[in-house]
C-alpha cells in the first residue's frame, strides 16, 4: 500500500487556539481524508525529539519507504533542534538523518515554511536576559534554512513575495490557504445593519487606530457596528482602545472556540486593517481564511499579498491604510448589491479553490511528479 509521510518536527497542540497550532491539525485531517479516498496510508511523525526518534525507527524498520510517495513537512517558529518543551536539543541529528534517508530512497520532500519574522527586529523581540542570545538564534535560523536546502525539493510559502527575504535558491510554490467547509448562517444574509468583526492582536501595527477612527467617522452617517475579539489582558493594557469603550458601535469580546463561531454567524464582514509594511506585504493572516470559511466578505488594507489574494478572487474590498480610504471601504459594503456580489462569489468558489483538501491535492500533484 502506498503511503505519504506527514512530518512535524515538534509536538502538536491538543487544543490549538492560534493559526499556527490549528494548521497542522487541519492538514492531518485533510491528508487522512485524501488517503481514505485514494487508498493511501497516511503516516504522521510528530512530537518531541524522543518520540520522533521512536516513530522514525519504527518506520525505517517497517520497509514502507519503498512505497512512500512523498513527505510533507512544516517548520516550527523555533529552529527544529530546539522544539522540545525545554528547548534542549536532546536528539539534534535525528531529523536531518531521516530526511537524508528519504532522499536516498528517492522520496520527494515538500516543506511549508510558514514565516520569516525572525529577520525583522520589530517582530523578533527577545526579552530580558534572552536578548543576549538573539545573534545566536538568528544564526540557527540561517543554519536551519541551509539544512532544508539540502533535502527539500519544493519550498511552499504563504506568499511568493516572501521569498525576497527567504532567498530560497530552488523551486518555490504557493498552496491553497486552507479553509473549512462554509458555515454561513441565515443571519448573515440580513444586511439591515453592517456588523464588522476583527479578531486578533490589537497593537497599532495591526491597524487599530485606522479601524477605530474609520468606524467613528462612518457612524456619523451610517449605523455600523464593530465586534472586536482579543485577549482580555491585552485589552486591559491598551489605553487607546479603552477610549472608545463608551461608543455604542464598539463591542469588545474575549472569545474562542464555539463562542467565536457563534459570533461569526451574526456578523457580515471580516476586517484586516494592517499597516502597510515590508513584513505585512508578504505575510498572509490566518484570520483572513477563517473569515472566508464563514462566508464573510473581506475589507483589507493594501498590504501586497493579502490585497492580491482578495482582489484577484473578488472576495471583498482593498483600501489604503488610512482613515479616509478605510471609511470609504466600509461605506461601499453598506450597499446591499455590492455586499451580495462579494458574498456570492465566496460561497460559489472559496471552498472548492481554497480548502484544506485542495491544499493536499496540490501537494500530491506537485510532489508525485
Amino acid at each position: 500500500m502506498n503511503n505519504i509521510i506527514v512530518y512535524f518536527p515538534y509536538k502538536l497542540s491538543n487544543n490549538p487556539k492560534s493559526g499556527s497550532g490549528v494548521r497542522p491539525i487541519k492538514m492531518i485531517e485533510a491528508f487522512r481524508a485524501f488517503g481514505t479516498n485514494n487508498g493511501i496510508e497516511i503516516i504522521v511523525i510528530s512530537g518531541e525529539s524522543g518520540l520522533r526518534k521512536k516513530k522514525i525507527k519504527q518506520f525505517m524498520n517497517s520497509g514502507k519507504v519503498k512505497n512512500t510517495l512523498f513527505c510533507y513537512m512544516e517548520n516550527s517558529t523555533t529552529p527544529y533542534w530546539l522544539t522540545n518543551d525545554n528547548h534542549i536539543p536532546k536528539n539534534p541529528f535525528i531529523d536531518y538523518k531521516f530526511w537524508k534517508y528519504l532522499k536516498r530512497n528517492n522520496v520527494s520532500i515538500g516543506l511549508f515554511y510558514r514565516d520569516i519574522y525572525w529577520k525583522f527586529k520589530e517582530f523578533y523581540v527577545l526579552k530580558g536576559i534572552k536578548k543576549l542570545v538573539t545573534p545566536l538564534m538568528k544564526k540557527l535560523y540561517y543554519q536551519e534554512l541551509s539544512t532544508y536546502q539540502k533535502v527539500v525539493d519544493i519550498l511552499y510559502l504563504p506568499s511568493l513575495e516572501m521569498n525576497e527575504f527567504v532567498e530560497w535558491p530552488g523551486k518555490i510554490s504557493g498552496l491553497p490557504p486552507g479553509i473549512d467547509r462554509m458555515k454561513i448562517a441565515e443571519t448573515q444574509n440580513n444586511h439591515a445593519d453592517l456588523n464588522l468583526v476583527y479578531v486578533g492582536a490589537i497593537n497599532d501595527e495591526y491597524g487599530m487606530n485606522v479601524l477605530l477612527q474609520a468606524l467613528d467617522k462612518v457612524n456619523q452617517t451610517k449605523k455600523v457596528q464593530l465586534f472586536l475579539v482579543c485577549r482580555e489582558n491585552e485589552y486591559e493594557q491598551n489605553e487607546m482602545l479603552q477610549k472608545y469603550s463608551d461608543k455604542p458601535w464598539f463591542i469588545v469580546q474575549h472569545l474562542s472556540g464555539a463562542e467565536l463561531e457563534k459570533l461569526y454567524e451574526n456578523v457580515n464582514v471580516g476586517v484586516i486593517p494592517r499597516k502597510k509594511s515590508i513584513y505585512h506585504d508578504f505575510s498572509m493572516p490566518v484570520k483572513l481564511f477563517e473569515y472566508l470559511s464563514f462566508g464573510l466578505p473581506l475589507l483589507v488594507t493594501n498590504c501586497d499579498a493579502q490585497a492580491m489574494f482578495v482582489s484577484e478572487n473578488e472576495y471583498g474590498i482593498v483600501t489604503e491604510d488610512n482613515v479616509d480610504e478605510f471609511s470609504r471601504g466600509i461605506l461601499t459594503l453598506t450597499n446591499m448589491n455590492t455586499y451580495k456580489r462579494y458574498q456570492d462569489n465566496i460561497l460559489n468558489t472559496a471552498y472548492n479553490k481554497q480548502s484544506w483538501y485542495a491544499r493536499v491535492e496540490k501537494l500530491y500533484n506537485d510532489l508525485t511528479n
